[in-house]
């Protein structure tokens, strides 16, 4: 499951990313720059080799991008204004960033089929 869903997420982020880059709003919701569409680009094309080269990593992969969305999602609630003077910090991104998270938290902790699992 954890490699379906970083194929799955990795798409999705990698084509935000993009997306952000040639314009924005993105989907008329997400207000993302430079510095934003970068990150999910750059996370999008993690997770997309992760899946497709070494799936036996990918709940590992899962709950590492899981922290590191957790952490931008709760410091965009607390802290007023970009998130470390580069990142984009709407509401709308915010509450993006903790789906992402809880989802890559949930299967990365949950999947039984990867190697990644026997820790």
């Amino acid at each position: 499951m954890s490699r379906t869903i970083a194929y799955v997420f990795g798409a999705i982020m990698a084509i935000a990313g993009i997306w952000g880059l040639m314009s924005t709003p993105v989907l008329g919701i997400f207000d993302a720059n430079t510095a934003l569409s970068l990150l999910w680009l750059v996370l999008g094309l993690i997770l997309l080799a992760v899946a497709a080269w070494w799936e036996n990593t990918s709940a590992t992969v899962l709950k590492v991008l899981g922290i590191i969305v957790a952490i931008i999602a709760v410091w965009g609630f607390v802290v007023p204004g970009d998130i470390l003077g580069a990142l984009t910090n709407t509401t709308a991104d915010n509450v993006l960033h903790l789906i992402f998270a809880v989802v890559f938290l949930w299967v990365g902790f949950t999947d039984r089929s990867g190697a990644a699992m026997q820790m």
